[in-house]
């Protein structure tokens, strides 16, 4: 059974840009290959054939206009409210940053869309994620942050708050992920939708 998800793939000036961001360099921070760069619009996990095709087939019916999406400032999820490091320098507490992401500003037609990928996901029998939809680009991940590792990335954070790049979005993606992987890119495109 493959894992899927639907998103947006990123322009060239986009990938360029981002690509270009200094990620701390830290042995906890693995930045995400710029082949793989997208904007998630759901996440579906792993679904059966039979499930595969019928999404396929049923998000072909989405009518959405070509729109803009800017993407601005960099984060980290999940949002740091405290740093509780553990004596022996590892994280201990789950507010520490997971993953490294540029910004998407709010937009009326990229919601319009997620709405409407997920009334298909629905309609298919899919359960969808409960938590609220953050628009954003992953641009690295984090393991077993330490205290060095928190300040490196609220420097980062700091140093780049102008970062923003604007992006004509036309099109979304049926990807799935590679069980290889040493796969580059790691994500498949599966199927590809105009608007």
């Amino acid at each position: 059974m493959p894992r899927l998800f639907i998103g947006i793939p990123v322009c060239d000036e986009l990938r360029q840009r981002a690509g270009q961001l200094q990620i701390p360099s830290d042995a906890a921070i693995r930045r995400t290959s710029a082949d793989d760069f997208h904007v998630t619009l759901h996440f579906l996990g792993e679904t059966d054939d039979a499930t595969f095709e019928r999404i396929g087939r049923d998000l072909s019916s989405i009518r959405s206009p070509v729109f803009t999406m800017v993407l601005s400032g960099v984060g980290h999820f999940p949002p740091s409210n405290t740093k509780t490091i553990k004596a022996d320098g590892k994280s201990g507490h789950s507010s520490l940053p997971q993953v490294l992401w540029v910004g998407v500003q709010p937009c009326d037609a990229l919601t319009a869309l997620h709405v409407a990928v997920g009334r298909v996901l629905r309609f298919a029998g899919v359960t969808l994620e409960q938590r609220p939809y953050h628009p954003h680009l992953t641009i690295a991940r984090v393991k077993s942050a330490t205290l060095a590792t928190v300040d490196a990335v609220e420097n980062f954070e700091q140093e780049n708050v102008s970062f923003e790049v604007q992006q004509r979005v036309n099109r979304f993606v049926l990807y799935s992920v590679s069980r290889n992987p040493l796969q580059k890119p790691h994500y498949v495109i599966e199927r590809e939708y105009r608007l």
